[in-house]
């Protein structure tokens, strides 16, 4: 869903303004969409891939996360209006299903 060239990327990029703000991001949701239990910067910048950058990666997503400022009502529209896209079907229907989440210990058993 948001790769570096897809449709949605190029829609969601107006709402991050500058290009190196929008390229973190793409690089951050990378980083939450890979596999790795722990989502915090410090194991997301190693589990990510940063073509061409010589820099401190952990760093980066940290200022990223922390100073960027950026325009998250129309980035949050814009997913809005995508996903709502993506489900615009008359006949279509929607299933959720609860019974799929990580089982760990004996306190998440139901």
């Amino acid at each position: 869903m948001f790769s570096s060239d897809s449709r949605t990327t190029r829609r969601v990029r107006r709402g991050f303004g500058y290009i190196t703000r929008t390229r973190w991001a793409g690089i951050y949701l990378q980083g939450l969409f890979l596999n790795g239990e722990r989502k915090s910067i410090e194991p997301l910048s190693r589990r990510v891939s940063v073509p061409g950058w010589r820099g401190d990666t952990e760093q980066a997503l940290q200022q990223f996360v922390n100073q960027s400022v950026w325009n998250e009502q129309a980035v949050l529209q814009t997913y809005r209006r995508v996903r709502g896209e993506a489900f615009d079907d008359p006949e279509g229907i929607v299933v959720i299903d609860d019974t799929g989440f990580a089982k760990k210990g004996r306190h998440s058993s139901v």
